[in-house]
This record gives structure tokens, sequence and C-alpha cells, in this order.
């Protein structure tokens, strides 16, 4: 009977606790967001190359200008999951700011003709309607990562965020520089957010391409991990589990601070037990990411399934403020 009740009880605890945030996130948001200060939301880049089954690419470049944005330690960065749902919008930004709660909005556009791109971006601040920011790249594939560390720049230039000499190290810098793995890594995003055991199996695929091409890339060998977890989490294969941590400690060995390797052998520690190990992990994830989501949102389920609450409720709610539109809400 104990083990029979114990899961219910335990999903009833789940749903009470996302419901508690969820509803005090949407009645006490307008109030919470003024007392935020600096917040974006990083729209989803238009991709206008013509080429079909190009999206990967733009919206990996939105993807990692919202990453790079989360290093900055008092800057609210509005998550991917809850931006994807405006691409392709007829929504103004107007609209999409106050849906998310933000007081800037970064739009932009891709274009991409074999090896040039050009990129556009624009900055607005949505009380006044003024753009704070501008500019057009027109660039070699090979400076995308100049291209994105400059947009990161400028943006917390504006918005007059904190930059310490380390911060701003780190967001000039990038996990690769090699174009053709970046593009192999991207691949393998987009096959890992199809959350579906086939698209875990298929990002596998492109990470190693990427890491056959820069044996040095840690951010590909983090997001390998997360890949494994997610199939060993699925099918319970040990190879799995421990190709999963391989991989981790490989990325940890090349950057001993990334934050998406924390976060991955969390998820593999979550997927085998170890829950304090876990709850470890995730924490320093979010001491080197201050505005990691998904990090965030772990820390408050590892919380709630510890049974304290309060410090679940927290945490939750910080990744509410977050990502307003996770599924969860």
């Amino acid at each position: 009977k104990q083990s029979t009740c114990r899961p219910v009880i335990y999903g009833v605890m789940i749903a009470m606790v996302i419901m508690a945030t969820v509803f005090l996130y949407k009645n006490n948001m307008s109030s919470l967001n003024r007392g935020l200060g600096r917040s974006i939301a990083v729209l989803p880049f238009e991709n206008m190359t013509e080429q079909p089954g190009s999206d990967y690419f733009s919206d990996g470049i939105t993807e990692d200008i919202i990453s790079a944005l989360s290093d900055i330690n008092g800057l609210r960065v509005i998550a991917r999951t809850s931006i994807l749902q405006y691409k392709g919008t007829n929504k103004t930004v107007v609209q999409i700011a106050k849906e998310v709660n933000v007081n800037t909005i970064l739009e932009g556009s891709v274009r991409r003709i074999d090896n040039n791109v050009r990129v556009v971006a624009q900055l607005i601040d949505i009380e006044t309607d003024d753009h704070l920011w501008a500019n057009t790249y027109d660039r070699k594939l090979d400076d995308i990562f100049e291209v994105q560390s400059d947009i990161a720049l400028n943006i917390a230039n504006a918005l007059e965020a904190e930059l310490s000499t380390e911060l701003t190290a780190k967001l000039t810098s990038s996990s690769t520089q090699n174009s053709q793995a970046y593009e192999n890594y991207l691949k393998g995003k987009e096959q890992y957010f199809t959350y579906t055991e086939k698209g875990y199996r298929e990002a596998i695929k492109f990470y190693n391409r990427a890491l056959d091409l820069d044996p040095n890339y840690a951010l590909a060998y983090a997001e390998l991990g997360n890949a494994y977890a997610q199939l060993y989490n699925r099918t319970k294969e040990v190879s799995f589990k421990e190709l999963g941590f391989k991989s981790v400690e490989k990325a940890l060995s090349i950057n001993p601070d990334l934050a998406e390797a924390f976060k991955a052998r969390g998820v593999l520690n979550a997927y085998t037990g170890q829950g304090i190990k876990a709850l470890e992990d995730y924490l320093k994830a979010v001491d080197n990411k201050p505005g990691f989501s998904d990090a965030i949102m772990n820390v408050g389920f590892r919380y709630l399934n510890f049974g304290n609450l309060s410090e679940s409720y927290n945490w939750l709610r910080k990744g509410a403020l977050l990502n307003p539109n996770h599924r969860f809400s």
C-alpha cells in the first residue's frame, strides 16, 4: 500500500507546488516586474535564407544570444522555450513584451548565402519605443562567433549591466572557432529539441561530428552528455549512462566552469538516483550562469523531491519569471 500510494502523493505535491507557483506568478507578475529592473526577450531571429531546412541556423543564433545574456547577473532573460512560440507571429513587440513581462526586446534576422552571413539586430525599449541599439553585420560564416559576442556586449552596455573583466572575457569567448563544428552542433540541438528517442539519437550523431571537427568543443561534449542522459532515461541501457558521464567529465576537463556541463551531469545524477549530487550540480550550473532557467527549474524540482516545499517554491517561482510559458504553466 505504501509503495502504491507514494507516487500518487508525490504527484499531488508536484501539482500543488506548480499550481501555486503559476497562480502567484500570474497574479503578481506586474508588481514583480517593476522591482526586477532590466529584463529582455530575444525574439526568434527571422530566417531570411531561401534554402529549405535552414531554420536550425537562425534558431541557433537566437539561442546562443539568450545563453550569453543569461551569464549576466541581474539581467532577467526570457528562456528559449517561452520565446519559440513567437516564431512567425504577427503580434507586435509591445504585445509580446506584455505577455512575457519584459521592458526590452531584441529582434533581428539572419540571411545566409554560401559562406556569407548578414545578421541584423535591434534592441527596443518598450516603454519609450526607442531603439537603444541597432546594427547590421555582413560577415563570413567563420566570423559568426564574433557577431554573437558583439551583440551580447552591446546589449549589456545598452542596459547598463555591470560587467567584470571575467564576465566580459566570457561574453567575448566561444566554445569553438570551427564554423563547421558549430553547424553540426546546431543541427544536434535541433534534433534534441524534438524530445524524442529518435531525436536524441540523431543529436548524438551531430554532436560527435562536431567533436570530430573540434575535439576541444566543450559545449558539444556537454550537450552530448545531455542526449545520453535522455536516452538512458528512456531505455535504461547502462552504456548510455556511462557515455553520458564520460562526455560531461570531458567537457569539464576542457572548461571547469561550464554551466551546461554541470546541468547535464545533474540530469545524469538525477536519473541514476543520486539526488543530492544532482542538486549540487544544478546549483553549480546556476552559480556559473545566473539566468540558466533549466537548471533553476531543476533545482526547484530537486527540493520538491526532498520535501522542502518552501525552497522548492522559491526556485520554481524564479524559474517561472524566466520561463513564463514553460510547459508546466
